[in-house]
């Protein structure tokens, strides 16, 4: 994290993961921001900026990593 402030972006149903990083974040002193939003929705990515900047003053460095994934038992399922 090497000391930065941060704002996620994370889905509703993520909170209490969001949470558990913020907290994380501000154990280091730094501010955390989360804003709970879909980023499939073109309007929701800009109003996540929007937010950002509110927030933040700017933007330094953004890491877009937008991604899904799916727990399982067994990999093999999976395979065939």
């Amino acid at each position: 994290m090497e000391y930065a402030d941060c704002f996620i972006v994370h889905l509703p149903e993520e909170e209490s993961d969001a949470q558990q990083t913020k907290n994380i974040v501000e154990e280091l002193n730094r501010k955390c921001y989360l804003y709970s939003t879909d980023l499939r929705h073109k309007h929701n990515c800009k109003e996540a900026v929007s937010k950002a900047m509110e927030v933040m003053g700017t933007i330094n460095i953004l890491v877009n990593d937008h991604g899904y994934q799916i727990e399982v038992e067994d990999i093999q399922g999976l395979l065939e």
